[in-house]
């Protein structure tokens, strides 16, 4: 009897025991890097999404492992975050403890389902140890130009007390808790992610990831070409615009000034000074979603003008709130004529519309550019005003430097003090490598302070221990109260730190302060694939050895939520520590691959308020993980959403024991067979080239369904042990519990997984020396004949006419044709 609860245990056991080992053979030529996205460890546990990836690469892992390559297929924890701060909050225990509890609920989750990770290569992005090189990794950034502070337009988010990233608000509600955000302007920590915009555009070329995945990324990048163009105010300055259609110049007929731009004071006339006041302080309680989103189109007249640099007409310069200072230089030229947005302003406010581009794209009212098709004029008029230095051809992108600071308790502290003028310009003087290439200073209690680095042997700087994980407000976020650990003596030369509650400790020592605001979530996440290969090395982010051997990673499967924003931090840090000499390729990730979601029955999203969610342990309980497994991925294709249904998870159940008593009918008789045996031979190199190529292609479902297949053809037969030992090496990926229990039952010593057995087929076996033919009369389908390939035309229809003859009633035969490439024989009495 198959009895999965006890099966599987037995094996979980033996598995945790030694009995099998997943690390990486080191004396392998071939490796494979198999990548899962790591989880944040909630308390909720796993959910049945998790499980779909990590079984898809899982099987993945195995087959590569079984055909003799070197597999690294890790896992870790995403656990620094809001979640668990707030959990922490709520419940009164220190973040760690909670993240330490939920990380064993999930790894006993996860080996009951028969994962095959290394857990020897475990990371957890909160351990010291790890976040040592994730502060490391901002410290080499900080130098090289890419860390600064800035005062921007933030998204805060009033509930969480915390700054939100551009990328972690939609519409203006947080991405986590569902709370609403508001602008501020706040001094935060960024990362020039922009100054990667072209390559991270560009390189999406040298790699294997989905169409939608690259759209995705390409549509966030928003790259751009077109030509920066300056409007004179005077014959000393003037009103620069980015555009990308510098065919439509001609048509220009207004200006529009975001209400923050610089130039607003500058343009505006007396008269309509105070109209522009009420209008700047209005737009100024909106945020720049409501800006963007807003139907109607408002503004107001400055009363200045710009000269057209091509005509020198004079141009009127309005302010409007669709117009945002950050993005591109806060001003355009308005075009109403081919823009609907700008039309729309136009017709409301009384504005020239003036057609330059015909339906069939080419130019009019244009000057010498008349009759020009849209594209060559792009080009000449970029080269007139170049040559005339009124502007450039220029790329832009809309992607904005990230907001890198959380007003948080439960994230990396930065490796960062501040110290004062005097102690900057000492260190200056003595050419520190502890500085940015730029000052990047504050103001405090009326005097100026200057970031540097504290010395590598610092690091890591780890969170202190403080009363209230309660954020403190804007600004200010729960470290700023650990005063003992904030307060600091920092030593100029060396960069090493002493408290700041003891006397001065001698010459070179000088006051400072922690920085106390810490890293977003997303910092340990954008570099975490790189640690796996190397997790407890203490001197680098991992060994120049070890880099090489694995990196770039050969396929990574994460949701599709994350195939922007994770996806694009990422890339940029990693390009960054190629270009400083610490990975050998330009991209992370050679294959990147998303899994569709799971829905409930009915084909709804789950969701515990509704009461419709999937425990993975209760199904494994109730049916086994190898039926679990198998029933995930016969659902449907993998990278599209699928709804639950228990029924198919009961039928791979049942093929599961079919397999189980076939088994025991193969172990009883050993060396018997009764199998017409060329028939069994094709059809079993067909299953080895069918789940060897499916498994590459993620064809998942359809390896479940050859598997019934054969099983519905040979099950129970006396195949043989070799043959029966091929068809379990290919079902091992799927259900590793079973198939191992009856390879030991086999009389194998060593474990399925491991032995480098994996089979190859044969092409000559799959071709038949047989073929079938359905005999079809008046239409119907009325007997089935199996010939020699090499069966004649006429022998054909002598054999399909004494199949068939009971239909044919001795009346006379109107016509008959083999159509062969179809396998058909057609009668017409």
């Amino acid at each position: 009897m198959y009895n999965h609860r006890e099966l599987e245990q037995k094996w979980r056991t033996k598995w945790k025991d030694g009995f099998v080992s997943y690390r990486p053979e080191s004396t392998n030529s071939t490796t494979k890097y198999i990548l899962v996205e790591f989880p944040f460890p909630s308390g909720a546990g796993l959910h049945v999404g998790h499980t779909k990836s990590y079984m898809a690469l899982d099987i993945r892992a195995r087959k590569y492992r079984m055909s003799g390559e070197d597999v690294l297929y890790p896992m870790g924890w995403d656990a620094f975050g809001l979640p668990t701060e707030n959990y922490a909050i709520t419940h009164g225990i220190h973040p760690r403890v909670a993240t330490e509890d939920n990380i064993k609920t999930f790894k006993n989750q996860i080996d009951a389902l028969g994962i095959s990770f290394d857990w020897s290569k475990e990371i957890n992005t909160t351990d010291p140890a790890y976040y040592k090189w994730t502060q490391w990794i901002f410290m080499q950034m900080f130098k090289h130009g890419l860390a600064y502070q800035d005062t921007t337009q933030v998204w805060w988010c009033e509930e969480l007390k915390t700054v939100l990233a551009n990328e972690e608000v939609i519409d203006g509600i947080s991405e986590r808790g569902g709370h609403p955000c508001e602008r501020k302007s706040l001094r935060q920590w960024m990362l020039a992610i922009t100054q990667y915009a072209e390559r991270l555009h560009h390189d999406l070329d040298q790699v294997d990831y989905l169409d939608i995945i690259k759209r995705q990324q390409r549509n966030w990048i928003g790259l751009s070409t077109g030509a920066r163009i300056r409007f004179a105010l005077d014959e000393t300055s003037s009103l620069e615009i980015y555009t990308t259609r510098p065919d439509t110049l001609y048509g220009v007929t207004f200006m529009v000034l975001a209400p923050e731009h610089p130039l607003v004071d500058v343009l505006t006339t007396d008269e309509y000074r105070e109209s522009i006041q009420q209008y700047q302080e209005q737009v100024s309680q909106k945020t720049d979603l409501d800006r963007q989103q807003e139907k109607e189109k408002t503004g107001v007249f400055t009363g200045g003008y710009v000269k057209h640099p091509l005509t020198g007409k004079d141009i009127p310069v309005w302010i409007a709130d669709y117009v945002l200072m950050g993005y591109g230089t806060g001003a355009i030229m308005a075009v109403p004529a081919h823009d609907e947005r700008d039309k729309a302003f136009a017709e409301r406010y009384g504005l020239d519309i003036q057609p330059v581009i015909t339906e069939e794209g080419e130019l009019i009212n244009s000057g010498e550019f008349d009759g020009m098709q849209s594209e060559a004029a792009k080009q000449a008029i970029i080269q007139v005003i170049s040559d005339k230095k009124l502007g450039q051809e220029e790329q832009q992108s809309k992607l904005r430097d990230w907001v890198f600071s959380r007003q948080r308790y439960w994230g990396e502290p930065f490796p960062i003090v501040w110290v004062s003028s005097e102690a900057y310009q000492q260190m200056q003087e003595q050419n520190s490598d502890r500085l940015a290439p730029f000052e990047v200073s504050r103001e405090r209690d009326g005097l100026t302070e200057y970031a540097v680095t504290v010395a590598e042997s610092e690091l890591p700087i780890e969170l202190p221990e403080v009363e209230s994980y309660l954020p403190q407000g804007l600004g200010e976020g729960p470290l700023a109260l650990a005063t003992d650990w904030v307060n600091v003596w920092y030593h100029l030369n060396t960069g090493k730190t002493v408290a700041g509650n003891v006397e001065c400790p001698g010459e070179g020592w000088v006051k400072a302060l922690r920085e106390t605001d810490t890293m977003p979530n997303w910092a340990g996440s954008s570099w975490y694939f790189l640690r796996y290969i190397d997790p407890t090395n203490t001197e680098a982010v991992a060994s120049p050895e070890q880099i090489h051997k694995w990196l770039p990673v050969d396929i990574y499967n994460g949701g599709m939520e994350h195939t922007t924003l994770h996806l694009l931090y990422s890339r940029f840090w990693y390009k960054f520590l190629y270009d400083i000499g610490i990975v050998p390729t330009s991209e992370p990730y050679q294959k990147r691959i998303s899994h569709g979601m799971i829905l409930a029955e009915g084909g709804v999203k789950m969701s515990k308020s509704k009461g419709n969610t999937i425990n993975p342990l209760e199904m494994c309980e109730a049916f086994g993980a190898d039926a679990l497994r198998c029933y995930i991925m016969f659902m449907g294709p993998y990278d599209e959403a699928i709804a639950w249904d228990t029924h198919g998870l009961v039928g791979c159940n049942r093929f599961l024991t079919k397999v189980y008593h076939w088994g025991e009918t193969i172990i009883a008789q050993p060396e018997q067979s009764n199998i017409d045996t060329e028939a069994l031979h094709r059809d079993t190199h067909g299953l080895i080239k069918k789940i060897s190529e499916d498994i590459e292609a993620q064809k998942l479902n359809t390896c479940v369904s050859s598997f019934m297949e054969y099983i519905n053809i040979w099950g129970g037969q006396l195949i043989g042990k070799s043959t029966f030992e091929t068809f379990l090496t290919l079902l091992a990926p799927f259900a590793p519990h079973l198939t191992e229990e009856l390879w030991e039952r086999l009389g194998h010593a060593t474990s399925i997984h491991t032995s480098s057995h994996w089979p190859e087929w044969d092409e000559t076996a799959l071709v038949s020396t047989e073929e079938d033919f359905q005999v079809h009369v008046n239409g119907k389908m009325r007997a089935m004949i199996t010939l020699s390939v090499d069966t004649s035309e006429e022998a054909i229809l002598a054999q399909a006419l004494e199949a068939a003859e009971k239909y044919l009633e001795g009346n006379l035969l109107k016509k008959q044709k083999v159509i062969r490439q179809k396998g058909i024989v057609i009668l017409v009495v």
